[in-house]
């Protein structure tokens, strides 16, 4: 039970850590592109 229960939690993580990344690449080129825009306005 032990170890699968710390299979489990390894694998959460990589999920969670997975979409924080997305949601940080998203963020930054957000920002890029907001910052560009009003770079060239």
């Amino acid at each position: 039970m032990k170890e699968y229960e710390k299979a489990a939690l390894i694998y959460s993580l990589k999920e969670s850590n997975t979409l924080v990344l997305r949601i940080i690449l998203i963020s930054i080129l957000v920002v890029g592109v907001i910052s560009g825009a009003v770079w060239l306005c």
